[in-house]
């Protein structure tokens, strides 16, 4: 079977589709709205339809001209998980445009064709803020106006352009207690960091309103069915009861400055300690795969394993007990992407820490507990940790050679909740300079961040090693399928070769913008 291609001729926009368990009928007339666009019926662009299902997929939907990503759990954050997941497949697959629209609500005909011909109006526009209006369940208008953009743009009025893809996972990292204002707290980072944004005056989002205060202030009787506005009380006392560290690890990951003090202890909070391992996998044989999973499950302290599938799901897994997400597409990016759904999923649940396994590798027993134990011997507390590896032929026996051979891998990280704002650097790199992507997320991101680190002594990881160089260095034959080991990226380099809008794009998306 053929790897499935990613066109990148023309102007492309990703529309994403986050949904639970909204009816069909609900559901098709969002299908029907975006398949209905005037800039696709006239060529003015493509536009793609991803609908990112929250735990409850519907079969259905893989009979429909869309594509369709399944979550395996629902995260009870308003749509903000999978909202991430879609955006990240927008960015690393090169759209020009990504832009949601719930599983409730539609778009007039001309809402993408506005929202590019306002955004190609004005130079180095970084996003676009549409309008909406707000319709009953039959679909009739409401008569009340669209709130103020001053403090609030709903998720389905923004329209993103390059130059603010790299905040767009800022959505995903709201804490879960935090979610229910979760796009004002996302539009008041982007206020802050001043991205240039454009606003149009005509409304052209609908939006199906079950909110009780916008009926009974025009005097109507609230539908079945309506909420009460949401009570934002409860996030407010979680927010009070954290400690000083909690505090700084929220303002980290919302951009918002709420306070705290990073050196401080973390606050015990009584509950166990959870850690998930990710794995991405592409074509790798079964008995690759067992050995991987083998090794996690040996692990001293218990953990969790997604298994994320680039583009060629096996069947076998969703019966081994084991967390599985299957990708509708493969990326070549050395597993970037993957990695990244991964990332978005442990971080939106809470985990305390989590960390990559590629299929090809394996553990040591110890290794969670070696990372911990390098992180709780740091004197303030530890951001991240990095392993050590040992390199193995095919038949698993060590070769005689440093771990620092090949340079820093992706299996080397250990994240702990203070570098969670970071990781999405790591998926977000351009397909180009991904063969070096662990050492430049390393060099550039997490050594110049000013986190706290710790290294693990002792070689904990086991990397199978397919470098015909290395083995050419011992004086062994190279085992079958064994290449070159790949050259480091100059990413000065191949930056300054950019164009400067898109070199600064980029150096905002992979995280070391220079100014």
């Amino acid at each position: 079977m053929d790897e499935p291609k990613i066109e990148t001729d023309g102007r492309r926009v990703l529309v994403v589709t986050a949904y639970y368990k909204e009816e069909r009928r609900l559901i098709e007339r969002t299908i029907r709205s975006i398949a209905g666009q005037s800039a696709r019926r006239s060529g003015m662009a493509r536009i793609d339809h991803l609908l990112v299902a929250d735990g409850f997929p519907q079969d259905w939907i893989d009979g429909e001209d869309v594509r369709h990503v399944r979550l395996d759990r629902s995260h009870a954050d308003y749509g903000n998980t999978p909202r991430g997941v879609g955006s990240l497949l927008g960015i690393v697959e090169g759209y020009d445009a990504i832009c949601y629209c719930d599983a409730d609500n539609w778009y007039e005909p001309q809402h993408v064709e506005v929202c590019l011909k306002a955004a190609d109006a004005v130079a180095d526009v970084d996003y676009v803020i549409a309008h909406r209006i707000m319709r009953r369940p039959d679909e009739t208008a409401i008569p009340v106006r669209d709130e103020s953009h001053k403090s609030h743009v709903d998720t389905n009025c923004f329209f993103f352009l390059p130059g603010s893809y790299h905040l767009i996972h800022r959505f995903a990292a709201i804490p879960r207690q935090m979610s229910v204002v979760g796009d004002r707290l996302f539009y008041g980072g982007l206020q802050l960091a001043k991205l240039k944004a454009v606003k149009l005056e005509k409304p052209s989002v609908n939006y199906e309103c079950l909110w009780e205060s916008i009926y009974l202030a025009i005097g109507e009787t609230p539908p079945a069915g309506a909420k009460p506005q949401a009570d934002t009380g409860a996030m407010e006392r979680w927010f009070a009861e954290l400690g000083p560290r909690e505090k700084v690890l929220v303002t980290r990951r919302t951009g918002l400055p709420l306070g705290g003090d990073a050196t401080a202890p973390a606050k015990p909070t009584g509950a166990p300690r959870r850690f998930l391992a990710i794995t991405p996998y592409h074509k790798e044989d079964r008995a690759m795969l067992e050995r991987c999973i083998g090794s996690v499950r040996a692990q001293t302290v218990a953990v969790d394993h997604l298994l994320v599938a680039d583009g060629f799901p096996q069947d076998w897994i969703d019966e081994a007990g084991l967390r599985h997400v299957r990708l509708d597409r493969a990326h070549g990016d050395h597993g970037n992407t993957p990695r990244g759904v991964g990332s978005i999923v442990a971080i939106s649940e809470d985990y305390d820490g989590f960390f990559y396994l590629d299929a090809d590798n394996w553990l040591e027993p110890n290794h969670v507990e070696a990372c911990l134990a390098a992180a709780d011997a740091t004197a303030t507390p530890c951001d991240w940790v990095l392993a050590q590896r040992f390199l193995r032929r095919p038949d698993g026996a060590a070769m005689p050679v440093g771990s620092d051979v090949g340079g820093v891998d992706a299996d080397l990280f250990f994240f702990l909740r203070g570098a969670y704002h970071l990781v999405p650097y790591f998926a977000q790199q351009p397909r180009e300079i991904t063969i070096a992507g662990a050492a430049i997320f390393h060099d550039h991101v997490l050594k110049r961040s000013q986190l706290v680190a710790a290294t693990v002594p002792t070689r904990t990881v086991d990397h199978l090693c397919m470098w015909s160089d290395t083995y050419l260095s011992l004086g062994e034959t190279p085992p079958p399928g064994a290449e070159p080991s790949p050259d480091g990226v100059d990413i000065d380099g191949w930056l300054a070769a950019l164009g400067p809008r898109r070199r600064k794009m980029v150096e905002r998306l992979i995280g070391f913008d220079r100014g």
